[in-house]
């Protein structure tokens, strides 16, 4: 099963002064989970040019299409939030990445993300249609540009 885990996120808090804007924006024609997700984030200057960084989904909300297979039927947890490991429900990402500055307010970061997501499985054909939580990992590597606003 394929699937991606759009994000919309900025750095730093509205009310925080001197902390920039930031917007990352990630899709996939195919994505067969969608996650509106708030998270935290943290970044390691190492030099001026490069820096060390990571962010965690927290708390959201996730949707995609009911998928059938015989008498089951699955779909996303529509609330996500972390519990740490298998605790955690609906659809979360988290990154790890090393940033380079290209210039004073663009960034080229690239590592990893690790996606969790939870589906609720329905056994259509049994008595009372029993459902059941089904999780699904994965690590994969990315590369993104960062603009400051």
């Amino acid at each position: 099963m394929r699937q991606s885990v759009p994000r919309v996120g900025r750095s730093g808090p509205p009310s925080a002064p001197g902390i920039p804007w930031s917007i990352s924006l990630g899709a996939c024609t195919w994505a067969a989970v969608y996650a509106l997700n708030g998270a935290v984030f943290g970044k390691l200057d190492l030099t001026n040019l490069v820096a060390l960084g990571a962010n965690l989904d927290v708390i959201g909300v996730a949707t995609g299409p009911t998928r059938t297979a015989g008498s089951l039927s699955e779909k996303p947890q529509a609330f996500s939030y972390f519990r740490y490991g298998s605790g955690d429900h609906g659809a979360l990402n988290s990154e790890f990445f090393v940033s380079l500055r290209v210039a004073p307010r663009v960034r080229v970061r690239g590592g990893a993300s690790h996606y969790v997501t939870n589906y609720t499985v329905t056994d259509t054909a049994a008595v009372g249609a029993p459902r059941s939580r089904y999780q699904k990992f994965q690590t994969v590597p990315f590369i993104a540009v960062r603009l400051q606003l």
